[in-house]
């Protein structure tokens, strides 16, 4: 697999909303997955053409699930289609951003970052997320699709996430990567506790090597945790015709989450 990593120079000098990817680029091409759906009525296509990417029909639920960042034709076509803001496209290209939320009034922009492991090393992998009126957009960074889960709940006749808006299909995303944590903080567990034992039977240079490959591996994990916190308070609170009052709960007990991690 070809990994292209683009320098912020190129980045440098350019005018505010000018599409430059920064990052891995982690995958040959990007490619594009549509779910629409409401309480009665389900569609899932794969490998769709940008073409497609428009808004739904009005009693439909729209999500577009992309994997791979680095085609900005895709990004500036989607742009285009549903008049998301400049700032928000040149963001999502820009796999150096942290956690964070941002309300444009007809659209919410959330960034996240997942964990995941490369050659025995831990990296993080950017996901965002664009909410709009009847529709989210998701960016994985990544191949793997850490939403495929989600994707069977929606196919469920009746469920919950059938019965609710496309804020509550956001929460959904936000929630599978809060959750996602939870497991890699058992396998770090796991590693420490590994290391108490040789402490106390074999301690050796490689102990001390490992004692500091686990505490950065911390760090990292830590570092992305934290703006989740305000990602969350920011959706509790947002005052926002986007997102229904009455799934603050929700929002809350995806905050208790971040708080337990």
């Amino acid at each position: 697999m070809k990994r292209l990593i683009r320098n912020v120079s190129d980045k440098a000098y350019q005018p505010p909303g000018t599409l430059v990817h920064i990052g891995q680029q982690r995958l040959e091409q990007a490619r594009i997955a549509i779910t629409d759906y409401n309480l009665e009525k389900f569609r899932h296509r794969e490998a769709v053409p940008v073409t497609d990417c428009c808004a739904p029909e009005d009693d439909m639920i729209r999500w577009i699930n992309i994997h791979g960042i680095h085609d900005m034709e895709i990004i500036s076509s989607l742009g285009a289609s549903f008049d998301i803001h400049p700032l928000i496209l040149e963001d999502i290209a820009n796999t150096n951003q942290r956690p964070k939320l941002e309300d444009y009034d007809d659209h919410i922009f959330i960034v996240l970052k997942r964990i995941v492991e490369k050659d025995g090393q831990l990296e993080a992998e950017q996901i965002s997320l664009v909410l709009g009126r009847n529709y989210v957009i998701s960016f994985q960074e990544g191949p793997e699709d850490i939403f495929e889960p989600l994707q069977r709940r929606i196919e469920t006749v009746r469920s919950r996430i059938r019965k609710k808006g496309a804020d509550y299909l956001a929460y959904a995303l936000v929630d599978v990567v809060v959750a996602d944590y939870f497991q890699l903080e058992e396998d770090l567990a796991g590693k420490i506790d590994r290391i108490e034992v040789e402490l106390l039977n074999t301690p050796d240079k490689a102990t001390l090597e490992k004692i500091y490959h686990v505490r950065n591996e911390s760090l990292l994990v830590l570092k992305m945790i934290w703006p989740l916190r305000e990602v969350n308070a920011a959706l509790e609170r947002a005052d926002s015709e986007l997102i229904d009052e009455g799934n603050a709960l929700y929002f809350r007990d995806a905050g208790d989450h971040v708080l337990q991690l």
